[in-house]
């Protein structure tokens, strides 16, 4: 197994567009990013700095709306769009009434649907409110140490999405990076657990601290639900589809918190 320190920065190679060290990934071209999946935990903190930096400088000046706002927008710059992207396929793909094979023909194509449209724009709205009401209510810390919880949970739940699915197509981007094994799920699920619910006991205390750990099972197992019944398995889209709802679902619950 590869250093810590490596594996976190192959994992943000591909999950984030943080500018990195070129030597790691000249030093390992055979690593598979399933290798590195167990870490994913800390590459949410990482991905999670710079949006939770905006948010606190943001609110010396503006509102908590403007401030979410600028966090989010932060926040999607930080992955490129990467999960977005994958929301938006499989709500295009999975509200067709049509065969596997013409989902996973539409999830390909690089063009945003309708339904793909909404998505993003649901999504994006939800997430926005909720960040608002949490940095209303509690102030602008709390809602950074949101942001670093939902990235960390989230990305935890990208594992398990990850191995117990089978791959919906061989040639796929996911197929190709190999599958996480079951050590890879236990680590990230432990490792979100030490990152997130100390922070989250911390400070919303330990009813929310519940709800949103069983909030955010429910949600990442509804994923693989729908991703199994619609295409019969993983793909990189439904990967990012599983963290998009399972971030929002972080947020939406500690809002109501």
């Amino acid at each position: 197994m590869r250093p810590f320190t490596t594996r976190l920065l192959l994992s943000l190679g591909f999950l984030s567009r943080i500018p990195l060290p070129g030597r790691v990934f000249l030093a390992n071209p055979d690593a598979l990013l399933s290798e590195s999946a167990d870490v994913f935990p800390f590459a949410g903190v990482v991905i999670a700095i710079f949006p939770s930096f905006v948010l606190l400088a943001a609110s010396l000046f503006w509102p908590p709306e403007i401030c979410a706002a600028f966090a989010l927008v932060a926040l999607t710059a930080s992955t490129g769009a990467l999960h977005e992207d994958g929301l938006a396929d499989c709500a295009d793909a999975f509200f067709v009434s049509s065969d596997i094979s013409k989902r996973l023909e539409i999830m390909k194509d690089s063009r945003i649907g309708t339904f793909g449209a909404l998505a993003l724009i649901f999504v994006f709205l939800m997430g926005w409110a909720s960040l608002a009401q949490i940095v209303e209510t509690y102030g602008a810390f709390y809602g950074a140490v949101a942001i670093v919880c939902a990235a960390v949970i989230s990305r935890s739940g990208m594992v398990w999405h990850w191995h117990v699915l089978p791959p919906a197509r061989s040639n796929g981007l996911a197929a190709s990076q190999g599958k996480p094994d079951w050590n890879a799920v236990v680590w990230a699920a432990l490792y979100a657990s030490v990152i997130a619910v100390p922070l989250l006991f911390w400070l919303f205390g330990l009813t929310a601290t519940i709800v949103v750990c069983i909030s955010a099972f429910l949600l990442s197992l509804v994923a693989m639900i729908i991703a199994r019944a619609k295409i019969g398995g993983h793909t990189g889209d439904t990967i990012g589809f599983s963290q998009k709802i399972t971030e929002l679902t972080v947020l939406l619950t500690l809002a109501s918190a």
